[in-house]
């Protein structure tokens, strides 16, 4: 269904004050840098950039515009065997002291694990993703795991809820490496991203993180709502201290032009 040019307005400007609640997404991308790092020479200049070093080895003393030390995100996109996973934590380790706190979470770190008959198992990957994190120190975060559970569940809310209490609720809500999920509406859809960002933050302690797919300003505008609301919903005993962090809305940085009239760009605080 095509909605009118009235309710589409209405979405923007909803949009307009949200996405200044929800990480502002220009700000997101000055003091948040989300990249991908591969434990090699190719990303030294990545964990050097991590660790607050200059090319020359020497300390650097920059900083986000707030006067505060800017913090990372790593994107492994299911790219690394535990062992590169381990290197890449490794290297943090030599570079910096500090180097592990600038990191916020490493979203998907382990590439897709499978049980003994080779079919994909979110209990398997889990197990292993809690190993990297113990063993690492490092948190993650879930992206593609949660679009190929929903695949796998033909998209049913109550079975996607019930494997996920099945590996962060009961005793474990709050007490995992799993810091965050990484809910993408454009694929997730969004009655289901907004259901699973309630069930994350309410019961599995588990901060929500509304994030694009290159999403034109329709897509963010609808993005920033569903993560102002998220962020406002109400969380449980053991979410208490869930640390809210920044939504991924600033890929519209990226795009040559908007769908939106004036783009979803020009309401976007500096």
């Amino acid at each position: 269904m095509i909605r009118s040019a009235s309710a589409l307005s209405k979405s923007h400007w909803n949009a307009v004050a949200t996405s200044r609640r929800c990480g502002r997404a220009r700000s997101w991308r000055r003091s948040t840098a989300a990249a991908t790092l591969r434990p090699s020479s190719s990303c030294s200049g990545s964990i050097a950039a991590i660790a607050g070093r200059r090319n020359d080895g020497r300390s650097s003393s920059s900083s986000s515009s707030n006067g505060k030390r800017p913090r990372f995100r790593a994107d492994a996109n299911r790219a690394w065997d535990v062992a590169s996973a381990r290197a890449f934590v490794d290297e943090l380790r030599r570079a910096s002291d500090s180097a592990l706190d600038a990191i916020e979470f490493v979203e998907e770190p382990l590439e897709a694990q499978t049980d003994n008959g080779g079919r994909r198992d979110l209990g398997v990957q889990v197990a292993a993703l809690e190993a990297f994190a113990d063993g690492g120190g490092l948190g993650y975060a879930l992206d593609e795991t949660l679009a190929d559970l929903a695949v796998l569940r033909d998209r049913d809310f109550d079975w996607i809820a019930a494997d996920l209490r099945g590996a962060f609720g009961g005793e474990s809500a709050g007490r995992t490496g799993c810091v965050a999920f990484v809910l993408k509406p454009a694929l997730l859809g969004l009655e289901l991203s907004m259901r699973i960002a309630k069930l994350a933050r309410g019961e599995l302690g588990i901060a929500p993180v509304f994030s694009s797919s290159f999403d034109s300003g329709i897509g963010l505008a609808y993005a920033a709502i569903l993560a102002a609301v998220a962020d406002d919903s109400p969380r449980s005993s053991s979410s208490s201290s869930l640390e809210r962090f920044s939504h991924g809305l600033g890929t519209f940085g990226m795009l040559r032009g908007d769908t939106l009239s004036p783009p979803f760009e020009s309401y976007v605080n500096e």
